[in-house]
């Protein structure tokens, strides 16, 4: 029994290293700043590639003081693997040693966005059914994921999706049922000119790809239209 136990806590409570405010200090100083904040630095690219991506808890009382957020982007990436769902690879978790702050360290997944596509004019009927799907595979795998927009979806070298930006997600034993789809369309679109830039008929392919891949919980089109447009 005990080394069941032991077994599962390994799994689940990954173990972080300490990353000194020399080392961070010596990362920042020849890194690329990706993303930041008034509260300061959040994402890196370090000059081999690498990302870094700092956590901060904002909240007093707050469970990431227990479980930290960078420790729940690495769950989430385990849990993507074995799902077979393309992912980032982390490297390290580390916890800083002021100012509740953790981090992660990881490889990019290497690929170009949703958006990115739609944004060049590259974006194909295909690449539209081929999401559809995508998307209904991830919500009867049970993943919520709150980032599921088209900034966070990325087209592989070898014509899969994955995903990246996973803090936000929970994973579930069980397919989604139908109120947490239509809370996940509802987010999917940042705002209505991505959507016009998307293209009608490629949003029409998308809605009837995954309608049609939904497995056992079926979504009639017009209601996954009516979420997948609300602002």
């Amino acid at each position: 029994m005990y080394t069941l136990f032991k077994a599962f806590f390994l799994n689940w409570y990954q173990r972080s290293t300490l990353l000194s405010d020399a080392q961070l200090a010596e990362w920042l100083s020849t890194s690329e700043i990706l993303e930041q904040d008034h509260f300061g630095i959040k994402v890196v690219r370090l000059t081999n590639g690498d990302i870094l991506k700092i956590f901060r808890v904002k909240r007093t009382f707050s469970s990431a003081n227990f479980f930290s957020y960078a420790r729940s982007f690495c769950r989430n990436e385990k849990r993507l693997h074995q799902l077979a769902i393309p992912t980032i690879q982390v490297k390290q978790l580390f916890h800083l040693g002021s100012d509740h702050k953790s981090a992660v360290l990881y490889a990019p997944l290497e690929g170009v966005t949703v958006r990115e596509l739609f944004t060049r004019h590259e974006l194909t009927t295909e690449h539209a059914q081929k999401l559809g799907a995508f998307m209904a595979g991830l919500h009867d795998l049970g993943i919520y994921f709150r980032g599921l927009h088209s900034g966070n979806i990325v087209l592989t070298p070898a014509g899969q999706f994955g995903l990246i930006d996973i803090s936000e997600m929970t994973i579930f034993p069980w397919r989604l049922e139908r109120r947490r789809r239509k809370r996940n369309f509802a987010r999917y679109w940042r705002n209505a000119a991505e959507a016009e830039n998307f293209g009608l008929s490629n949003i029409k392919v998308l809605i009837s790809a995954y309608c049609a891949a939904s497995q056992r919980v079926h979504m009639q089109e017009a209601d996954v239209a009516r979420y997948l447009f609300r602002q």
